[in-house]
């Protein structure tokens, strides 16, 4: 008798299962923001317990979720989901200072996604431990940043120097301010070199702060730049990078063009 009162219960509890699962769906509110629910920096060391890169990892997958579940194709990010984004990759790396690779990840996501030049920077910025801007106020360090060794600290210089390139530079009218920002990437690829990164990226950055670059030279710089991105795990990065490169082809075309009037001007 109690074996069977005992499978009752079963069957009814699984014939109720799937209707009481899908009233309770139907009745829920929209889902907790994900910053919202983020415990402040100043304690998430505390509540990580000795497993700060777990954590860390664990909530780069909810930035990365974040990305995918705010981003839609050709809409860009709100100035919320910016901050959003910002939020929890300066937890990431509160967990885990010597993450270059997430800080790499959450600088080109910042650029890709939120298309805020300015951010990207930030947050290559704070990574490597240094002062920078946020919103255009001046923030100290946050920490001590990726150790001077790291492999991969390089690519944080490479990547504010790309931000640069294939952002500041080509949404500035002002010759002076487009010569100031190529400079500036050219002494951030000199410090990459410094840094670890590869012989050739020392030469460029010293021919770009002393003496900039020509207009068929950016334009191959930001093609090489723009397409290294073609393979990025982001679709909506990919996209925009194959978009990128046909606009710039369509640039140099246009210089070669130019040029060749010049020449045959001259000759003529």
């Amino acid at each position: 008798m109690k074996g069977q009162l005992e499978w009752g219960v079963l069957a009814l509890g699984l014939a109720l299962l799937y209707p009481v699962q899908g009233a309770l769906d139907r009745a829920k509110g929209p889902p907790p923001n994900v910053v919202r629910t983020l415990p402040p920096r100043s304690i998430l060391p505390i509540l990580a317990a000795g497993h700060r890169e777990t954590m860390a990892d664990l909530l780069e997958i909810r930035a990365t979720n974040f990305v995918l579940g705010t981003k839609e194709p050709g809409v860009a990010f709100t100035d919320e989901d910016r901050d959003h984004l910002w939020k929890l990759y300066d937890g990431i790396l509160t967990l885990d200072p010597n993450d270059a690779d997430a800080g790499l990840r959450g600088a080109i996501l910042m650029g890709a996604f939120g298309n805020r030049a300015d951010d990207c920077v930030a947050l290559a910025k704070r990574t490597l431990g240094e002062p920078y801007e946020l919103h255009g106020e001046p923030q100290p360090p946050a920490g001590p940043g990726v150790w001077a060794g790291h492999p991969r600290r390089w690519q944080l210089y490479r990547e504010q120097a790309a931000t640069h390139l294939i952002m500041h530079v080509p949404q500035t009218r002002d010759p002076v301010e487009r010569g100031r920002y190529v400079r500036r990437a050219g002494e951030l690829l000199v410090e990459a070199y410094e840094a670890g990164g590869p012989a050739d990226l020392g030469a460029l950055g010293e021919e770009m702060r002393s003496r900039g670059l020509s207009e068929k030279r950016l334009l191959e710089q930001r093609y090489e730049l723009w397409k290294a991105r073609v393979d990025s795990p982001h679709e909506s990065i990919r996209e925009e990078a194959r978009a990128r490169l046909v606009e710039i082809q369509s640039s140099f075309q246009a210089v070669e063009l130019n040029a060749l009037a010049a020449r045959l001007g001259k000759n003529g």
